[in-house]
């Protein structure tokens, strides 16, 4: 869709135009419901807000560079694709604000009914994501894989494993999203 529109040319009011109706419309092919369609318009609205960044003087600042300001960066795009993924897995965006009001702490909802074993299953994956980013700053996979101790792949490995078991035969066992299509 992003090309026929017109993609990157005709100027950036075009392009913004253009990649917020792509994102838009990828929202609603998940889904005819309110959620989905801001599911999209949320993450189009970010890509162009980064994308002006990207060209603006503040992003050329040296800050940015460090390890402290790309740490903040992955920060804020954990956070924004977290909020857009809250309305992705919602029924509705009834839903959906409730669920914003629980993380928030407004509505007297809790959020730490989880235990040690969940957040071990969350914090786990997250970190590897974060050292295979780390390896891979600077070249391919290819290149980083040979850096990698064998006992350290045989960990990853076991821990998939262990969360694919743990999540198939959980007390709540999800059935995976695109089934539903």
């Amino acid at each position: 869709m992003f090309v026929p529109l017109g993609g990157y040319r005709r100027g950036r009011v075009r392009v913004a135009f253009n990649l917020i109706t792509t994102l838009v419309l990828c929202g609603v092919w998940h889904g005819a419901s309110w959620n989905f369609l801001l599911f999209g318009l949320l993450n189009g609205v970010f890509l162009v807000v980064q994308l002006s960044l990207r060209r603006s003087r503040l992003r050329r600042l040296p800050v940015w560079k460090t390890p402290p300001g790309r740490t903040v960066q992955w920060l804020l795009c954990f956070f924004l694709l977290s909020v857009t993924l809250v309305l992705f897995r919602s029924e509705s965006t009834e839903q959906a604000m409730t669920m914003f009001q629980s993380l928030a702490g407004w509505n007297g909802v809790t959020t730490l009914y989880l235990t040690p074993l969940d957040y071990l299953c969350v914090l786990m994956p997250l970190e590897a994501i974060i050292a295979i980013h780390f390896l891979l700053r600077d070249g391919t996979l290819e290149d980083a894989l040979p850096r990698i101790p064998w006992w350290v792949t045989a960990a990853v490995l076991a821990g998939m494993v262990y969360a694919i078991a743990r999540s198939a035969y959980g007390p709540v066992a999800e059935e995976y999203i695109y089934f539903e299509f």
